[in-house]
């Protein structure tokens, strides 16, 4: 036996009963103590939880959003590109265009000179016909 367990038997009920008591209080103490750490550590944890979950919807968004973006600029370069063959199309088709316009106005001004040449000859039905036609 300890010295503790003999000075416990020389005590008198009473002062049992008052270190019982008190023993008792230490405990519901310790145990109120022990119940709201507890409920520190479970809100800390509910914390975490709801962070992490913060995170992974970030980390979600930022994937949709780093998506959307590979997305739109693939199609600003499809648009760029359907945009520089058209505007190659367009230039081509002016070209053409501006081709015609002199060539015709060409065959305005030869057709010009071939009505203002003077005749220096008698007009001949024979040969103003074939004169004409072969300007023509």
């Amino acid at each position: 036996m300890s010295k503790d367990d003999i000075d416990m038997a020389d005590a008198s009920p009473e002062e049992l009963r008052s270190t019982l008591k008190a023993t008792l209080e230490v405990v519901q103490a310790q145990r109120a103590k022990l119940e709201e750490l507890q409920g520190e550590l479970s809100e800390v944890r509910r914390q975490l939880a709801e962070e992490s979950a913060a995170a992974h919807r970030n980390e979600e968004l930022r994937f949709e959003a780093e998506a959307a973006l590979t997305h739109e600029k693939a199609a600003r370069e499809a648009t760029e590109e359907t945009l520089r063959a058209t505007s190659v199309d367009f230039a081509r088709k002016l070209a053409a265009m501006q081709a015609k316009v002199m060539e015709a106005e060409r065959d305005v001004v030869l057709g010009g000179q071939v009505i203002m040449v003077p005749l220096t000859s008698a007009p001949s039905s024979a040969a103003g016909s074939s004169s004409g036609v072969a300007s023509a």
